[in-house]
């Protein structure tokens, strides 16, 4: 009886192997579609966080970790939307990740995604007041993607007050009376000045703005004749 159970034992392996042999070359001969690198879900938050035991800073970090990773080379518009709404995930997450807004800031505008990118730069410029990145680049693109240019030098404005450099912070504030400038509501520049010139601590740039209000009364002057 044992010398029946052990030859049906080898007999069932050798149709094992000999089903695997057949079987597996097949398989393989097959067209499989292409793993896709893109994004193609977004899951909820909430499962984010179970997914990441609990951990909502772990679950930005996965997240992150997504965007780091996905392939732009193929992406279609609606693939930069899924990484617009895990960038957005990721930023309410954790608003402070400081990988999340610099990804953000290089893709999502470009690829029509502005909204995203400005909401996470917005939630990372209130988390990280110490850091002159998120307000800059949301200031970029309020100029450059939404033609902004008033809005744009109130968030240099900002950018200008985060940084401790203070070379840096004369020159953020240069870009800014810069843009205010070319806004259409020339009263609005004229006061726009004179508040930059009364809050910088550097008497020759208060002095230059001063001096570029009076510029805009001139035009203002001009254009009501």
């Amino acid at each position: 009886m044992n010398r029946l159970r052990a030859h049906f034992g080898l007999l069932l392996a050798l149709l094992g192997v000999l089903a695997y042999t057949l079987l597996v070359p097949a398989l393989y001969a097959r067209p499989r579609p292409p793993v896709s690198p893109e994004m193609e879900v977004a899951m909820p938050r909430f499962v984010q966080v179970v997914m990441a035991a609990g951990d909502r800073f772990l679950a930005a970090n996965l997240a992150v970790f997504r965007a780091l990773v996905v392939s732009t080379a193929t992406m279609s518009a609606e693939n930069y939307r899924i990484l617009g709404i895990v960038q957005s995930d990721a930023a309410w997450l954790n608003p402070a990740q400081e990988d999340n807004y610099y990804i953000a800031a290089a893709i999502l505008p470009w690829a029509g995604e502005v909204a995203a990118a400005q909401y996470i730069l917005g939630l990372a410029t209130a988390a990280r007041p110490f850091d002159s990145g998120p307000p800059f680049y949301y200031a970029f693109n309020e100029l450059h993607f939404l033609k902004n240019p008033v809005e744009a030098a109130k968030w240099m404005r900002i950018a200008a007050r985060s940084t401790r450099d203070e070379m840096e912070q004369l020159q953020l504030q240069q870009v800014a009376a810069l843009w205010v400038s070319k806004g259409e509501d020339r009263e609005f520049s004229i006061r726009l000045h004179r508040a930059m010139a009364r809050e910088t601590r550097h008497k020759a740039f208060a002095r230059f703005l001063e001096k570029r209000a009076v510029r805009l009364e001139n035009l203002l002057l001009l254009d009501r004749a």
